[in-house]
């Protein structure tokens, strides 16, 4: 109820740390030592991506999967960094990459015909219709538009 009418309301949910319900956060625990070296992001939250021909753009969130009882898939093993001048450089195999990264790895590339040449003369622009524009960037648009007003 709010202010004395009944009204549909989304419950507040803290993270459990014991009990039932604690599943997620028992699953980061054993994996968040690997995680600061590994780069694996998976489906992690409600926004969802219908992608043809892939199957990871369907799953629930993580979080849901591991409180409805499904094990945290395991992590790949870490190569060894490489010493690349001040930073240290971790390759990460395909296999390494979640079901997401892999698939969008394989799909084609879909490129303007007018930039697969790779060539700036290839792309003609045309006035269709009138954009808006920053009043800052006004003057540097006018260098390359005069019609513009």
């Amino acid at each position: 109820r709010r202010k004395g009418k009944d009204k549909p309301v989304i419950k507040k949910a803290l993270v459990e740390l014991e009990g039932g319900m604690s599943q997620p956060y028992a699953a980061y625990m054993k994996l968040r030592s690997k995680l600061r070296m590994v780069d694996a992001y998976n489906v992690t939250g409600p926004i969802q991506y219908d992608m043809k021909d892939c199957k990871a753009s369907t799953d629930i969130p993580i979080t849901l999967q591991l409180e409805l009882g499904k094990d945290a898939a395991p992590l790949s093993d870490i190569p060894a960094p490489k010493k690349m001048g001040e930073f240290l450089y971790i390759p990460q195999s395909l296999e390494a990459r979640s079901e997401l990264q892999q698939w969008r790895t394989k799909r084609p590339h879909q490129v303007p015909t007018s930039l697969q040449e790779k060539s700036i003369a290839a792309v003609q622009v045309s006035e269709v219709n009138a954009t808006m524009c920053a009043e800052q960037d006004m003057s540097y648009m006018r260098e390359f538009f005069s019609s513009i007003e």
